[in-house]
């Protein structure tokens, strides 16, 4: 009997880099996990869990404030534990389940995509107009490689599959289905594992509450490789590693042997 995972990304970006990543897990995991997030949003009075809130005291973690109308200040430090305090409690959810739960993306970086699409022009039809798609489909590709080694051992009928859900994005979901069928046909080992795409309120799915923290943090660490590469890693990624597989790094060189390497 076939097994479907369920597999759920967000997007993050800023002025340096972008990032697509998220996790896959059965469903029984993404039950449970979704029990104890909602636990969670009741016991901090949130309607909804977003790490650069959470990180920065703002939206729905305004209320930690001493004074929640003022979101300029610098947070003290006393709302600043109060804050780390909330997003460990949501980490170490996710990580309860570090037996099942996969993390995977990428990152690329705006310089070195607009560097090559204005070189060349076979690189601008294969990217798009923007990161995220490339970005969305080497984290489907990174999500895929191990799911792809593990089939090779099962019998037909007893494959795994990942049922691929990622935030709703008005600017992007139409082209981004049209951009991810192409992709399935392109790559026949990922596609072979790939179920069609589906796109679902974030405020609504904690499962992709989850993939945003993973996304911001593997987004912050690349920002911070371009900035400052001597930097450490943040204690917050360095606690989700154990849970990632793979976070492709889409630097220049990389994007360079990816358009290389396209057949015709």
């Amino acid at each position: 009997m076939a097994v479907i995972y369920g597999g759920y990304f967000d997007e993050s970006g800023d002025d340096v880099s972008f990032c697509v990543a998220g996790f896959i897990a059965p469903y029984d995991t993404w039950v449970h996990l979704d029990w104890a997030w909602r636990d969670l949003l009741k016991v901090w009075k949130i309607n909804y869990f977003k790490t650069s809130e959470c990180v920065n005291g703002l939206g729905e973690f305004a209320q930690y404030r001493d004074d929640p109308g003022d979101l300029k200040s610098r947070l003290k430090t006393h709302e600043w534990q109060r804050l780390q305090d909330s997003y460990t409690q949501f980490s170490d959810a996710i990580c309860k389940h570090y037996e099942y739960i996969r993390g995977s993306g990428a990152v690329a970086y705006l310089a070195d995509f607009q560097r090559i699409i204005s070189e060349d022009a076979k690189a601008r039809s294969l990217f798009m107009d923007h990161l995220y798609y490339l970005c969305l489909q080497a984290a489907l590709h990174a999500a895929t490689d191990k799911v792809y080694e593990v089939n090779l051992q099962r019998s037909e009928d007893d494959k795994l599959y990942i049922n691929p859900i990622f935030d709703a994005q008005r600017e992007f979901s139409t082209v981004a289905k049209i951009a991810y069928e192409k992709f399935r046909q392109k790559n026949k080992r990922a596609g072979s594992i790939l179920l069609p795409l589906n796109y679902e309120d974030d405020v609504d799915t904690p499962a992709l509450q989850a993939a945003d923290m993973l996304t911001y943090e593997a987004r912050k660490h690349g920002t911070n490789l371009e900035k400052n590469p001597a930097q450490a890693i943040r204690p917050q990624l360095q606690k989700l590693l154990s849970i990632i597989d793979k976070v492709k790094r889409l630097d220049y060189p990389t994007l360079k042997l990816i358009v290389a390497n396209q057949r015709p």
